[in-house]
């Protein structure tokens, strides 16, 4: 589930550059579409950055091991955990680990209920939510890395794109401004959010709301993470609250 941490971890040690390739290969999405925020004739240039800006982070970055302790795999914390059917507050209420109760919702409810009665599979479900936490902190810093270096390509090349910039607004012999013909930047809806410091579990439960192209009704987000509607609508409601003033 976490293969892109196992491949870091596996480059750091051997050197071996089969995993720089399956990394880079698994983010070739993620570095296209961030490309696709210049034209596309400076667009090879700007992938070969962000590969190499890719790889620098990958030889440098610190990984957390944010672990969630055996002690609070208790008796009488399932017992709480069974009477609350597993919800997602009882999860956060048992488990006072940032970001424990949105990675249960990823890897599913089941694995949580072994650890409660096998210390292998404890070590199996402690194990993932350090990838988990290392894989989001990777990502995390990878979006700031690529927001620097399209910001660092429009510094560097201002003048000449504003210059351009009036070339493309001229219009061709049909009346049609050249401008209109180029493809509009990608904006990320995670990088936004992340620029107006929406922690990692607000960013986590908004994005349930999402599902391809679509966005989810409250009712449809609660049946998916086994909630109610009522803890979808103040939860949403906490965000808006503590945010409306910053967008």
């Amino acid at each position: 589930m976490y293969e892109i941490i196992d491949w870091i971890r596996g480059f750091r040690q051997t050197s071996n550059e089969m995993y720089l390739e399956k990394i880079l290969n698994q983010l070739e999405v993620f570095i296209l579409k961030t490309a696709k925020k210049v034209d596309s004739l400076y667009r090879e240039d700007i992938i070969q950055e962000l590969r190499i800006g890719t790889v620098d982070i990958i030889q440098k970055i610190k990984l957390y091991t944010n672990q969630v302790d055996y002690f609070y795999f208790t008796q009488t914390n399932l017992k709480k955990l069974r009477n609350a059917q597993f919800s997602f507050d009882s999860i956060q209420t048992i488990f006072p680990v940032p970001y424990f109760s949105s990675f249960i919702h990823e890897v599913g409810i089941d694995l949580l209920k072994k650890a409660f009665f096998s210390k292998n599979d404890y070590s199996i479900l402690n194990n993932l939510f350090i990838k988990f936490n290392a894989q989001n902190q990777f990502i995390s810093i990878l979006q700031k890395r690529y927001s620097s270096i399209i910001a660092g390509f429009y510094r560097k090349n201002g003048n000449y794109l504003a210059l351009e910039m009036k070339i493309l607004n001229r219009k061709d012999e049909n009346g049609k401004e050249r401008l209109e013909e180029i493809e509009a930047p990608i904006i990320y809806p995670t990088y936004a959010l992340d620029q107006y410091g929406f922690s990692e579990e607000e960013i986590t439960f908004l994005n349930l709301f999402i599902d391809k192209h679509r966005v989810l009704t409250q009712k449809e987000v609660a049946e998916k993470i086994n909630v109610t509607q009522q803890y979808v609508s103040k939860k949403l409601n906490q965000i808006k609250k503590k945010y409306q003033c910053k967008l």
